[in-house]
């Protein structure tokens, strides 16, 4: 949720992932800047589905080795298409909510909302439904592929020719 995430979005889908009945792993990823690391450990109390992982050195890694993410909108929205994942967003300005949307319709990405407008336990009702749903989950995976991570190297052979 950012290097910070000064809204403790992350507290707010944890909770709701505490309320379900989960049998999978959870990776909590919590940036440099992040000052709630003391309730979020509290919070999950040795639950053995959650994993706190600080500062990573790769969220790359991270990304390839999951099944889906919920993230806030961002560069790491095309960095998860570059890795296959597809991921819920939330957003946390009135710019990232019209960006979100307009990205939306690529299918790769599935749009929660603002995070102040969005009804948590929803979201995670609607992640546990898709990761039962393995035609929609490769659907959004093919979906990834639109973003090849190659736009850096177009842009700066552009400049190049000029």
């Amino acid at each position: 949720m950012g290097g910070s995430d000064k809204y403790n979005i992350t507290k707010k889908i944890i909770n709701s992932l505490l309320k379900k009945n989960i049998n999978f792993e959870v990776n909590i990823v919590l940036g440099k800047l992040y000052d709630h690391d003391k309730e979020i450990s509290k919070l999950i109390n040795k639950n053995p589905h959650f994993h706190i992982i600080r500062n990573p050195t790769s969220l790359t890694s991270l990304m390839q080795e999951s099944i889906i993410g919920i993230i806030t909108f961002g560069i790491t929205v095309y960095e998860s298409a570059i890795c296959r994942l597809p991921v819920f967003v939330i957003s946390h300005s009135t710019e990232n909510h019209e960006s979100a949307k307009l990205v939306e319709k690529y299918g790769w990405i599935s749009y929660v909302g603002k995070y102040n407008k969005i009804n948590y336990d929803l979201v995670t009702k609607n992640l546990l439904n898709l990761m039962n749903n393995k035609n929609e989950l490769e659907k959004m995976k093919k979906a990834c592929l639109q973003i090849d991570g190659l736009g850096p190297q177009r842009i700066a052979d552009h400049i190049q020719k000029l």
